[in-house]
């Protein structure tokens, strides 16, 4: 009798650390796991703009952004999603509506964007270290 209970003592201890340590896979695979990206924006916003460019882009990636502004807009705002936390990093306002440039910005975490061609089309390029570990959502509003 005193056998039956060893044996079952002895399932019952390495059961309980087998879920210690399922339970400790469970935590550090959450704790690592990759942010979800932020709900996509309404076509208008809440400031009555309107979106003209939305995109996510993942950490160690390297995003050409390009975008044709409408040709009666002069304002222009960029706003980055650094894993889920909004940020509005720039506003481009201009009265005449003829020009933007813009020749660099940050976005996000020290984040280098260059705005280019100030005929209404703007493109910038964001290169993201692979050692950052935050994923980016670039969103573009213009006028409504």
């Amino acid at each position: 009798m005193e056998k039956k209970y060893k044996i079952i003592s002895t399932i019952l201890i390495i059961a309980m650390i087998l879920v210690i340590i399922g339970y400790r896979e469970y935590q550090i695979d959450y704790l690592c796991r990759e942010p979800n990206p932020p709900p996509p924006p309404n076509f208008y916003n809440t400031n009555g703009l309107k979106l003209i460019y939305s995109d996510h882009f993942n950490s160690g990636e390297i995003a050409d952004i390009k975008f044709t502004m409408p040709a009666n807009d002069t304002r222009l705002t960029i706003e980055t999603w650094n894993n889920g936390t909004a940020k509005v990093d720039a506003e481009i306002i201009n009265p005449n509506g003829s020009l933007y440039d813009i020749s660099s910005m940050n976005i996000g975490r020290g984040l280098t964007s260059h705005y280019s061609n100030g005929f209404k089309t703007g493109s910038w390029t964001i290169e993201m270290s692979s050692a950052d570990p935050f994923n980016i959502t670039v969103n573009i509003y213009v006028n409504a």
